[in-house]
């Protein structure tokens, strides 16, 4: 059994999104001291787009109720019980990210 997934997308005939699996990741700020998106050392305060990283919730998901929003795919995943709102994030190491804030 593989120990990770790649973010894989399948539509129907239609064009509609039919499936969204991927792995599931949450957004953390980092600390000073920790290694940025970019290998350097935060030593002070930087703005909180360059103190952004990563923390892998599930190796891999499915996305519930998934629908085209803007450029990106929205939907739900469940993680350990737990619904979860939910964005697909493109490019080469594509993910599902995971939003755990708390709901309005």
């Amino acid at each position: 059994m593989a120990d990770s997934c790649k973010l894989d997308v399948k539509w129907d005939m239609m064009g509609r999104i039919r499936q969204v699996r991927g792995p599931a990741y949450r957004l953390t700020t980092l600390p000073v001291g920790a290694k940025d998106k970019y290998g350097d050392v935060i030593t002070k305060y930087t703005p909180d787009w360059a103190r952004i990283g990563y923390e892998k919730m599930a190796d891999c998901v499915s996305m519930d109720r998934a629908h085209q929003s803007g450029h990106e795919i929205e939907g739900s995943v469940r993680i350990r019980g737990k619904r979860y709102s939910a964005f697909t994030s493109g490019g080469d190491d594509g993910r599902i990210i995971v939003r755990t804030g708390k709901r309005r």
